[in-house]
């Protein structure tokens, strides 16, 4: 990066080191009683543990695939089989409800010069999609599957399972065994009542971030059992005592610099950074308010969504120069994507995805394609600055499983997975992107978007498929608003929602991206052939397991034990059993 954008790059102050916490709790632990409320606005509760307590270790019980899996990449590691010379760093950094005007290369009014930066030294992919909201883009990635194919719902904490299935293996699996050191900061959203399931035991070496969909970020409060100041931060194999408290993405950027400060550069890096911003609530340090004035209310929602995203800019710009310093750069495949739409029409109502339609939630292109640029030194001088558009540049976040599987020198496939009746579990549906992305090929393998298909959670949308220039959308799709340069402004643009039926909309979103004009009247043999595709696909639809409301706060020991820590942790082996 020149040295002129370094210079720009506002240094926040870093908080305090992320050394591993003992995870279980002790007799000398600070403790409470289960349902203690603290009233809104009061100051957070700081949660420590003595240092010089002995720790012990987790009662959780690893699964025998991931002991064997530390055993391979430990000898990996030592006898030098990994090859690390030939493998890029990888980073996956995935922002949480980025609306696609709330990016610069869309909004040029917007003041983000890292995010800028990693665009004009990069690829923009103009046709990133991914799943209309958080948990199934999470799980798709990780699994390598496409939402249809593992999780297509948000699962609150007091669920069993969820996510992405136990016995899938993830990327950090994959990369594990061709020697990577693997880490994981911020949003998880893929599971969590049971150890096994949570970021260690899927494949990484630490952890350091929430479990859950969402918390408030100075205090990182998530409600449990009617405790509305409950903390949802987690290390590795445990709570996170002592590190609550602070701005969230602030404590996640400061552990990403440690990581790579600490980081030994002949070994392969796969960084997954999945910041809390822009995620409700709307909430940032006042200097970045400054950076947007707004005048009366009907700006406050846009001027503190906006400073949020100022906020995350700044931390790119730490996170790139870090790895810069560290002589990481020029071997790294960093990867930008926002997770879904941003909310817009509905939910927190608190971005802007003009001029496309929609947001969150729904199918429209507003809810589902997403801002995306790759960067990094492997990326080829060729490359960078072009913008990938049209039909022959569709690239789906799962595809970057299968990508940086391929970069590793790795085979994507995970066709030995089962559930616990040992039925076999659907494969990797990902692509190899870099081709495309690298210039080897003008196009992109990906010929179609299976969106939303088979059994999904309730509302937003009722199905939707793309295939070619053509989208298909079933059911109501809600949010379908088409917004302005400067919403969210205090007004209320509709239609707020669109009834397709069963028998669907059609539209060409190559030619017509803001989706105004249906075809389904005019072109019924397209509407037809991608109904027949999409009842096809439809047939091979899985969903984790989950069981809702599992939780019992008063008589579960595991649990009461949790409420006395005041902290989420996994609180059950118990996995649901097969639908």
């Amino acid at each position: 990066r020149a040295s002129a954008q370094r210079a720009r790059s506002v240094a926040v102050p870093r908080t305090s080191d992320h050394r591993r916490r003992c995870p279980l709790a002790r007799a000398d632990e600070p403790t409470r009683r289960p349902g203690t409320l603290r009233a809104r606005g009061a100051q957070p509760r700081i949660r420590t543990a003595r240092a010089a307590a002995p720790c012990a270790r987790p009662r959780a019980r690893r699964r025998m695939k991931a002991a064997v899996m530390r055993a391979v990449v430990g000898l990996l590691v030592l006898t030098g089989a990994s090859n690390a010379a030939d493998k890029p760093h990888l980073v996956m950094f995935l922002v949480d409800d980025l609306g696609w005007y709330d990016s610069p290369w869309h909004n040029p009014d917007l003041d983000l010069p890292h995010f800028a930066a990693l665009k004009t030294e990069g690829v923009e992919l103009d046709r990133a999609y991914a799943y209309r909201f958080c948990s199934p883009s999470r799980s798709s990635f990780l699994s390598g599957r496409l939402p249809f194919h593992v999780n297509q719902f948000n699962k609150a904490g007091d669920s069993i399972g969820g996510g992405v299935h136990v016995n899938m293996t993830t990327i950090a699996d994959k990369l594990r065994l061709a020697g990577y050191a693997t880490h994981q900061l911020g949003k998880w959203h893929a599971g969590q009542s049971s150890p096994d399931l949570v970021p260690a035991a899927r494949g990484f070496d630490t952890s350091l971030g929430y479990l859950n969909g969402q918390e408030d970020h100075w205090n990182q409060y998530r409600e449990a059992c009617g405790d509305a100041t409950f903390v949802d931060l987690y290390a590795t194999d445990g709570p996170a005592f002592g590190k609550n408290g602070t701005y969230g993405d602030a404590t996640f950027r400061d552990a990403a610099l440690d990581v790579v400060a600490a980081h030994d550069a002949s070994r392969p890096l796969f960084l997954y950074y999945a910041p809390q911003i822009n995620h409700s609530p709307l909430q940032v340090p006042a200097p970045y308010l400054d950076r947007y004035p707004c005048g009366d209310a009907n700006c406050t929602t846009r001027q503190t969504y906006q400073a949020m995203t100022a906020f995350l800019d700044d931390v790119l710009g730490n996170v790139t120069a870090a790895m810069q310093t560290a002589g990481l750069w020029d071997d790294t495949v960093f990867v930008m994507s926002a997770d879904n739409g941003g909310p817009s029409g509905s939910d927190a109502d608190d971005a802007n995805n003009y001029p496309l339609r929609g947001g969150k939630y729904s199918d429209f292109e507003g809810g589902v394609r997403v801002s995306s640029v790759v960067a990094g030194g492997r990326v080829p001088a060729s490359m960078r600055g072009a913008v990938l558009v049209g039909v022959d540049s569709y690239v789906h976040l799962v595809d970057w499983y299968a990508t940086f599987c391929a970069l590793a020198g790795l085979d994507a496939a995970d066709d030995d997975a089962v559930d616990q009746t040992g039925a076999r579990l659907p494969g990797t549906d990902g692509f190899d992107v870099w081709p495309l992305v690298s210039g080897a090929n003008a196009t992109s393998p990906r010929t179609e978007l299976p969106l939303t298909l088979g059994p999904h959670q309730p509302g937003g949308s009722n199905g939707a498929l793309i295939v070619g220039n053509y989208k298909l959308l079933l059911g109501t799709q809600l949010p379908a608003i088409v917004p302005g340069r400067t919403y969210p402004n205090g007004t209320a643009p509709g239609p707020l929602s669109l009834d397709c039926g069963d028998d669907g909309c059609l539209f060409d979103v190559i030619e017509d991206p803001t989706e105004t004009t249906d075809l389904a009247a005019s072109r019924p043999d397209v509407l037809s052939t991608i109904r027949a595709r999409f009842d096809e696909l439809s047939k091979t639809a899985y969903q984790t397991p989950y069981l809702d409301g599992q939780m019992n706060c008063t008589d579960d020991p595991r649990v009461v034990e949790m409420m006395d820590r005041g902290f989420w942790t996994p609180w059950t082996d118990r996995h649901a059993p097969p639908f």
